[in-house]
Formats: structure tokens, C-alpha cells, sequence
């Protein structure tokens, strides 16, 4: 069968949510073994053939995914195993949903050791980490930029079993993937989040299947780099 794919969105795009127009686009033209397409959260009024569920952010960011997520496993419209992705996640060669594996890299204390405490996302690291040991799991680091395959019954699962009392929250890919996953693949994702040109975007994301960017990343060339790749509307626009 086919699997839905699930997008949770915000209201924080600088870019009046072209991010989510350009994924989509990306996965009409490469991704294949998918069915409905969900939207969480907020809806851009250019959006059409998704199904959407409205969900406000709440002040946590970690938590407010987790339970934008959450509403979707909890919609008896969505497949039992569905895809998930981030808005910034754009697909660059031919994807079927089912080939997609459990990617994660390094550790969690690596990643930590690599933050300020003085970050919110470092205490998500740690929080997981914490939660992860309590219950004698591995600590790999799961939270990179590539989409994931969750199971609605056991993510539900996997976040009523963790302490979620923690202010700053937890990173959710790892806290699920630590959980679930047997044979995890190791695999160092592709990021953009800073200002380089085209020629060196065309040679950081070459032989990737997706990559992702943040704001520092968006600027002019990248930009020129979407339009040029997915030039076409899709159905979903």
C-alpha cells in the first residue's frame, strides 16, 4: 500500500511559506509510493489538495511539533505509516516512500558537545538523551534533515512514554528512532544554512536524494536554484 506524507507547519516562514511550495513541487516530480498529502498547523491560502489540520503553536517548539504530529496519528484519515517532512526538505532524484531508511548520525552527546548550554535546542538534546537512558535505549542522533518513516501507533506510543514535563522539550526523530528502529543506517545529511553561490549549491547537493536549508542558506542563489529545478507549479499550488 501507500504511505501519506505528513508536513507540520508554523507561522514563522520568512519566505511566505515558498519553502513548502518547492518541497511540494519536489516531491510531485521524484517522490513515488505516496497517497494523501497532510498539512498540520498553519495553512498558506495558495495550498490546495492537502488535507489540512489546524493545530495552533503552543510556546515550545519541540512540543508544538510533537503534538501537531500527535493530531495527525490521532486522524483515522491517515495512513498507518506515513512520511514525514519538514517544509525545507526538497527531493533531488527518484524516491519511492519505501526506500526510504531509518538515517540518523552520530550520538547524541556528540551533538550536544557540539552546542551551547546556553541553546534551547541543546537542553532538547540533553532532555532526550536523559529520557532515552532512563529507559536503558541507545542515544543515536536521529534529528537530521532528511524525511522520516513514523508508525501513527507507535509514535503515539513513543510520546506517552517519555516525560514530556521538561519546558524546553525534547528532539522527537531521536526520542522515536532510539525507540523503534533495529538497523539504523548511518548517513551525514545536506543542510544549506549558509550563503553560497550556485556553483558551490550545484556541488553540495550533488548525488543527494533530498536536502534541506535554513534562513541563513536562503539567499538569492538558492532561490534561483529552486526556481530553475522546479520550475513547474504543482497540483498542490
Amino acid at each position: 500500500g501507500k504511505m501519506d506524507l505528513v508536513y507540520v507547519l508554523g507561522s514563522g516562514s520568512r519566505w511566505g511559506d515558498n519553502e513548502l511550495r518547492y518541497s511540494l513541487r519536489s516531491v510531485e516530480k521524484y517522490l513515488t509510493g505516496y497517497d494523501k498529502i497532510f498539512l498540520v498547523g498553519n495553512k498558506p491560502d495558495w495550498v490546495k489538495n492537502v488535507t489540512h489540520i489546524p493545530k495552533q503553536d503552543i510556546p515550545c517548539k519541540e512540543c508544538s511539533i510533537k503534538e501537531k504530529i500527535l493530531a495527525a496519528c490521532y486522524d483515522h484519515r491517515l495512513s498507518e505509516d506515513f512520511l514525514f517532512l519538514n517544509d525545507d526538505h526538497i527531493f533531488l532524484q527518484k524516491t519511492e516512500t519505501y526506500e526510504i531508511k531509518s538515517y540518523f548520525y552520530g550520538t547524541l552527546s556528540e551533538w550536544i558537545n557540539r552546542r551551547s548550554p546556553k541553546e534551547r535546542y541543546f537542553k532538547c538534546l540533553s532532555n532526550a538523551k536523559a529520557e532515552l537512558e532512563r529507559f536503558g535505549l541507545p542515544t543515536y542522533h536521529f534529528d537530521i534533515h532528511v524525511p522520516i518513516v513514523y508508525n501513527k501507533t507507535r509514535f503515539i506510543q513513543a510520546m506517552d512514554t517519555y516525560n514530556w514535563n521538561l519546558t524546553e522539550g525534547m528532539v522527537i526523530k531521536s526520542l522515536y528512532g532510539n525507540t523503534f528502529f533495529e538497523n539504523p543506517v548511518e548517513y551525514l545529511d545536506c543542510k544549506i544554512n549558509e550563503g553560497i553561490n550556485l556553483e558551490q549549491i550545484e556541488k553540495r547537493v550533488k548525488n543527494r536524494f533530498c536536502f534541506s536549508f535554513g534562513d541563513k542558506g536562503l539567499n538569492m542563489h538558492l532561490k534561483y536554484f529552486l526556481n530553475k529545478n522546479f520550475l513547474d507549479p504543482s497540483k498542490y499550488e
